[in-house]
């Protein structure tokens, strides 16, 4: 959910000077172009920002470009973006005309949790809270677990939606599990 960016560059080894010169960078799936510097142009059909070098001498290099992209919310895992150059000069050493990145997507979940109560109360009587839990996201989450600690000397009485109660703790938990991104828990009391 968050953007990312990544360089490129190409250079001519020789032994000649290179023409047709095009290097490209192609995102990895699912990712949203956002903008790409030294006049690289987008297609969305192949995911891939293009840049059309034209002549490169011998030993030279291109400026460094550079590809800006948002990461999407359900990304996880490994995901690899992929550069390439050509032209239409013979290449002795094609092997290194490709590189690649590899970059490790973590799912990022912002939780957060409101409680509300009454702000004056008769000692000796009952008071409830209320406590409801928030994914904002960008990513699901997982293992979401809601816990709500009563003040010292206070005596637990219940709780609803499957709360359980530790006397240990003086705690009430709720295990909620899987939250979705931009949804809420029940209001748990």
């Amino acid at each position: 959910g968050t953007a990312i960016s990544w360089t490129v560059q190409a250079s001519n080894a020789g032994p000649s000077d290179a023409t047709g010169v095009v290097v490209s960078d192609t995102l990895p799936t699912g990712f949203t172009f956002v903008s790409a510097t030294g006049g690289g142009t987008y297609s969305a059909t192949t995911n891939t920002v293009t840049w059309n070098v034209g002549g490169l001498a011998d030993g030279a290099s291109t400026p460094v470009y550079t590809v800006n992209a948002t990461i999407p919310a359900t990304a996880s895992g490994s995901v690899t973006n992929r550069a390439r150059v050509a032209a239409t000069t013979a290449d002795p050493t094609a092997a290194n005309d490709r590189d690649a990145v590899t970059t490790t997507v973590v799912a990022a979940a912002d939780l957060s949790v409101t409680k509300t109560g009454a702000a004056v109360d008769t000692a000796g009587t009952a008071i409830s809270w209320t406590v409801q839990a928030t994914n904002a996201g960008p990513s699901d989450a997982a293992g979401v677990v809601v816990s709500d600690t009563l003040p010292t000397g206070f005596t637990f009485v219940s709780a609803t939606g499957g709360g359980v109660y530790s006397a240990t703790t003086n705690a009430v938990t709720w295990s909620v599990g899987a939250l979705a991104n931009g949804a809420s828990t029940a209001t748990f009391t």
